[in-house]
Formats: structure tokens, C-alpha cells, sequence
């Protein structure tokens, strides 16, 4: 299911079509109900570098993941970047 998600998502882009934070958050929750956390990460590192701001869905979303995962030490790493980038 996530597969399909990225093909649209690669297809998009290629029409010229950016994404969005909503866009983001869908593959960053997708990756996350899979478990795949690097990918996770990963679509979190490529929003930030198109200047798209991660939201607290965003944030919510990894953090639950990483803590259901036993990753406590990397949810409350995320925890200080609310913080840092001022998201409420």
C-alpha cells in the first residue's frame, strides 16, 4: 500500500506538482504502521530540505512509532525538536 503511495508521490513530482506538509505526513504514517522507521526519516529529511515545516502530526506520528518500537531515547530526541522548531 505504501509502495503505491510513493509511485503517486514520484509521479507528482515529475508533473511538477509539490507536495505538501499533508502529503508528507500521509508517507511519514505509512512508513511508520510498516514499521520502517528509516524511511520515516527519510521522507522527514526530504520535506525539510524542500522547505515544507514538519507539523505536530508530523512529529506525533514518529514519536508514538519509535516509543511503541521501544526507541524511547530517539522519541525524546524528537520530543527537544518541538521545541527547537517551535511547533505546537
Amino acid at each position: 500500500m505504501i509502495s503505491k503511495a510513493v509511485e503517486t508521490i514520484d509521479m507528482m513530482r515529475k508533473l511538477g506538482i509539490e507536495s505538501n506538509v499533508v502529503t508528507y505526513d500521509a508517507l511519514v504514517n505509512g512508513h511508520c504502521l510498516q514499521n520502517e522507521m528509516d524511511k520515516a526519516r527519510s521522507v522527514l529529511q526530504l520535506m525539510i530540505e524542500k522547505g515544507c515545516a514538519p507539523n505536530i502530526f508530523t512529529y506525533s506520528t514518529m514519536m508514538q512509532s519509535m516509543f511503541q518500537l521501544g526507541r524511547v531515547s530517539n522519541c525524546l530526541e524528537r520530543y527537544l525538536l518541538l521545541d527547537k522548531f517551535q511547533i505546537e
